[in-house]
């Protein structure tokens, strides 16, 4: 007998086909879960090959960083030597300048002097009496300082060793009240001349026996425009002894921009402050300084002390995007205008900048190329609409940090050209940071065609009683 009937088939046949369909169901949602994890995967691989095609330009800076840093160290390897050949060389072009300053100069006794090379043993000042007419004083003077220079060349040239080893920083001159350049006093030593009177002996590394002998006829030195424009006008030579225009050697720029005596650091040039005597105040000089690596001195209320960029990007509590952007400052080609502005908050971070200043007033200045430097302008000028204030930075290489200059007001100057103003030893110095290899008188053919430009911005201190309440919390941040 059937145990079931057909009414208990019928409710059996009806579940299993139930869960037929249920157990379908799960396993058609079960597909769809599956398919849609296989979907997600594809897209984050997907993603994933893009994020790295998107990170190769910045894998590539930081090789480029890396390969950076081991060429620094080459150079730094042979900068030193190659600071002392060049000042090496440059004492020997001095010295050979002097030789042909003493024989073309129009007191110079060819017979007396050839006697005085053979009798030069006793030392400078026998060949000094011995060599110079006693008629003309200015003519005792200069010829007395050109044989005694002569006569130590020998001992100088055999010196394997020099005193300044590294390239000049400071770039200084001196203007005068109506605006005429004056040369920089340094530390002078007297030399006795045969005439009993006494001439100072300059010491100073950039100056030439040219350039002494010039100071000793007593030229008028050359007039600058405002600022640094040469506008110097020709002056009469002095009369020999029978009243005749003495003939002279012209040097261009001899009254313009010096280097001092200064390290990489950038030292000052050493002057006397003091007017000369029966001067009025009207004629104390106006000292104009061009250098780097060093603040200017109108920011020395809230200078502190230069802080690396990873330790400023902390403190300031930087974004990835504007800490890159300041660790890239040093990637740009020297010569360009090396700046980064945080709009955000107001920060203008300046690599390495050549600095001008002037008793008035404080530049920065470039000489860069034209289009780059427009750029630079509308960079600056539209962040300018935003914050007419910015806290300003500026690195230095050979400091390894970053300093703090307080906050300042950017506007973009223009001024005339002052390179033009600068004496050799000056131009190479400010070359050499563009390229070892740089020409200087492809800077100059450049700024003549207009491929180059000078871009001057001047910094205005909003402060120069001390720190004010903004510039107080930023040092704090450094200082924690």
């Amino acid at each position: 007998m059937d145990p079931f009937g057909n009414d208990d088939i019928a409710w059996l046949h009806s579940q299993l086909s139930d869960h037929a369909h249920g157990l379908n169901g799960v396993y058609v949602r079960v597909s769809r879960a599956i398919q849609h994890l296989e979907d997600e995967k594809s897209a984050l691989q997907k993603r994933v090959e893009e994020l790295e095609r998107d990170n190769h330009p910045t894998s590539e800076a930081r090789r480029l960083r890396e390969e950076n840093a081991t060429l620094r160290a080459k150079l730094a390897t042979t900068a030193k030597e190659k600071a002392e050949v060049t000042h090496e060389r440059d004492v020997l072009l001095r010295k050979l300048n002097g030789v042909k300053q003493l024989v073309f100069d129009p007191a110079f006794d060819g017979k007396s002097a050839s006697n005085d090379t053979h009798n030069a043993g006793p030392g400078p000042s026998t060949a000094a009496s011995s060599s110079v007419p006693t008629r003309d004083p200015r003519a005792v003077t200069t010829s007395t300082t050109s044989t005694q220079r002569a006569v130590s060349a020998p001992q100088a040239f055999s010196s394997a060793r020099t005193d300044i080893s590294e390239p000049v920083t400071d770039v200084t001159v001196i203007l005068d009240s109506p605006g005429r350049a004056v040369r920089p006093r340094p530390r002078t030593t007297p030399t006795r001349a045969a005439s009993g009177s006494q001439q100072p002996l300059s010491m100073h590394s950039s100056m030439t026996l040219m350039d002494s002998r010039l100071h000793s006829q007593d030229e008028a030195p050359a007039a600058l425009g405002a600022p640094f424009v040469d506008v110097r006008t020709a002056a009469s030579p002095p009369a020999d002894a029978n009243g005749s225009p003495q003939r002279r050697t012209s040097v261009a720029h001899v009254f313009s921009l010096n280097v001092s005596p200064g390290m990489s650091e950038g030292l000052s040039v050493q002057y006397e402050d003091a007017t000369a005597s029966g001067a009025g105040p009207s004629r104390i000089p106006k000292k104009w300084r061009l250098h780097f690596a060093k603040p200017p001195t109108t920011a020395e209320a809230v200078a502190i002390k230069p802080v690396p960029t990873a330790v400023l990007a902390e403190k300031l509590e930087l974004d990835e995007e504007s800490r890159r952007a300041i660790e890239d400052l040093s990637l740009l080609p020297a010569g360009s205008f090396r700046l980064y502005i945080q709009e955000m908050f107001g920060l203008a971070f300046l690599y390495d900048p050549i600095l001008l200043e002037s008793p008035e007033a404080t530049y920065v200045v470039e000489w860069s190329e034209a289009t780059g430097a427009g750029t630079t302008k509308t960079y600056i000028n539209n962040a300018k609409e935003k914050h007419t204030e910015m806290h300003t930075f500026i690195y230095a290489p050979r400091k390894s940090g970053w300093q703090y200059l307080g906050q300042q007001r950017w506007n973009v100057a223009d001024i005339k050209s002052i390179w033009n103003s600068l004496v050799s030893p000056a131009q190479r110095a400010l070359a050499a940071r563009r390229s070892q290899d740089a020409d200087i008188a492809e800077i100059a053919r450049g700024l003549k065609k207009g491929q180059l430009e000078q871009l001057t911005v001047e910094l205005q201190q909003v402060s120069l009683l001390g720190p004010n309440a903004a510039e107080s919390a930023v040092m704090k941040k450094l200082s924690d």
